[in-house]
């Protein structure tokens, strides 16, 4: 089922972000309660499959989504000659309505995540959005919307509507 299709791209703070947002016909907490399984595939690597993923968390029985926990793909080589790898760190939970990840390589800080869950009667709104830091202060103001098809981020309707599918499935 295809959620969304159209995302909006504006920058904010030094970043360039992309937002899929829009009502699901699903409780909030079960909207919640997907985000484990969602970030576990949206940080597996493909060819590795399910042991390049490995949690560090804080404390032993924390849930996936529990502050200062990082989830880490394991070193994989690019090319064949460079070692990587990528983790996210859970900087923000707010149980069932808001969860922010700082992405890092390298361990440079390079993009952020944040899911937003708000109930809307039977139904919830639910909100992905992914940040960017850009090198040098844009010329745009912050805020201002910057043209979607000049800057298409088509992992971002992706990545929603795969959380909405597993908000179905839990």
């Amino acid at each position: 089922m295809i959620a969304v299709n159209e995302i909006t791209t504006y920058q904010e703070d030094h970043m360039l972000w992309s937002e899929a947002t829009k009502v699901i016909d699903v409780p909030a907490a079960s909207a919640w309660k997907s985000l484990d399984p969602l970030l576990m595939q949206i940080i597996k690597i493909p060819t590795a499959g399910e042991e390049s993923v490995k949690i560090v968390r804080v404390e032993e029985d924390a849930p996936v989504t529990h502050v200062g926990n990082r989830i880490v793909a394991k070193a994989a080589m690019l090319g064949g000659v460079i070692k990587a790898s990528m983790s996210m760190q859970v900087v923000a939970s707010e149980p069932s309505r808001y969860l922010g990840l700082a992405i890092h390589t390298y361990n440079m800080h390079f993009a952020d995540i944040e899911f937003r869950i708000e109930a809307v009667e039977s139904a919830c709104r639910m909100s992905f959005r992914q940040g960017f830091r850009t090198k040098k202060k844009s010329a745009t103001q912050t805020g201002e919307q910057i043209d979607t098809k000049a800057r298409e981020m088509p992992e971002t309707a992706r990545i929603f509507n795969l959380w909405v599918e597993l908000t179905k499935l839990v």
